[in-house]
């Protein structure tokens, strides 16, 4: 009994130890890791449409005879045209060419002609800059809209 007694404290401090070990290897509840946020990119990374144009604004439904050309001025976030930026057009119907680079200017033209429907055309101009380190990761983008009407052909009065 006196030997129990003597091992009593050792005993007590070994559960303690035990008790202090097993809670704090507890990964249940492990503290809220709050999202690490990107700085935004530098201004020489920012891609903006800053005009969008038809010329001309109405085309007929002719299968393709009469055109519009569509022009994209895009700019980085110090105002200075982009050079060899690709830009997606996207049309609500008719036809149009879908993929144009920038030239030295920022400037992509592209062309829009009509699939023999009449109706109003709404134009879509996305630009998009990835990151070199990252392609998957987006670093800045823009989109703009232009509309284009495709009448009906005009009747012929007379070829004199």
């Amino acid at each position: 009994m006196k030997r129990m007694r003597n091992l009593l404290p050792l005993i007590m401090v070994l559960v303690l130890v035990l008790v202090a070990f097993a809670t704090s290897c507890d990964r249940r509840n492990p503290p809220p890791v709050a999202p690490i946020i990107p700085p935004p990119p530098p201004p020489s990374q920012q891609r903006d449409i800053i005009k969008i144009s038809a010329s001309p604004d109405t085309i007929y439904a002719d299968n393709g005879i009469t055109f519009s050309n569509i022009s994209v001025k895009v700019q980085d976030g110090e105002n200075f045209g982009v050079i060899n930026q690709a830009v997606l057009f996207k049309c609500s119907m008719g036809n149009i060419l879908t993929t144009v680079f920038t030239d030295s200017t920022g400037v992509a033209t592209t062309t829009f002609w009509d699939d023999g429907q009449t109706g109003v055309a709404t134009i879509t101009a996305i630009v998009r800059n990835y990151s070199a380190d990252n392609p998957d990761s987006l670093l800045a983008a823009d989109t703009a809209q232009v509309q284009v009407t495709i009448a009906c052909v005009p009747p012929i009065s007379s070829l004199a």
